[in-house]
């Protein structure tokens, strides 16, 4: 019974891996909107090495590659963190996603410090079921990111995350008030 209760403590252990740590190989083709003009863009895991995921991503106008950019996602302090090359190798964190153990109303640092010209605080929004082009997702835990109140020269944003386990992001929203932005899963492929 002891062992029993342990290992199913242990299983239930939230470490943030379920919606970043992936495979080589995984790949997320998204629908992206961006300032009114529809993109694709597909993500792909080319590397991974302990808790560390490399990956690329494209993105496509008329199945013309537009832009492609570099990103790590990883935890530091319980936190996933999504980090962007901003030279050859050198990447700087951009967001905290998800902290492990977190529920319905809890709050942390949406941001490094110093990483953004304003201070973003992220909350757990609790979980849904969402449907995306890719399909309908169970237990997706949406966190909102948002600048601090109080902040006069901070523009109007808000960022949403829609978390599915062992899927990752399915879904992204930035309303930056006038301009919305989205992201929307097309596709989910695994690694091997």
């Amino acid at each position: 019974m002891i062992v029993a209760l342990a290992t199913l403590l242990f299983v239930q252990q939230d470490t943030g891996e379920q919606y970043y740590k992936f495979k080589a190989g995984c790949a997320w083709t998204y629908k992206l909107l961006e300032r009114g003009t529809e993109k694709k863009l597909v993500m792909s895991v080319t590397k991974v090495d302990g808790d560390k995921v490399w990956v690329d991503s494209k993105e496509y106008v008329d199945d013309r590659e537009d832009k492609v950019e570099k990103f790590t996602w990883s935890v530091d302090k319980q936190i996933v963190q999504w980090s962007k090359e901003v030279e050859d190798g050198k990447y700087e964190p951009m967001f905290h996603i998800y902290k492990a153990g977190t529920k319905k109303g809890d709050t942390w640092p949406g941001a490094p410090e110093g990483s953004s010209p304003f201070k973003l605080t992220a909350t757990h929004s609790g979980t849904e079921e969402v449907k995306v082009l890719a399909g309908t997702y169970k237990d997706v835990v949406v966190v909102k990111l948002g600048a601090e109140a109080g902040m006069d020269e901070v523009p109007k944003i808000s960022i949403t995350f829609y978390l599915a386990p062992k899927v990752g992001v399915i879904k992204l929203v930035v309303d930056m008030g006038d301009d919305k932005n989205s992201l929307e899963l097309q596709e989910f492929k695994e690694g091997k």
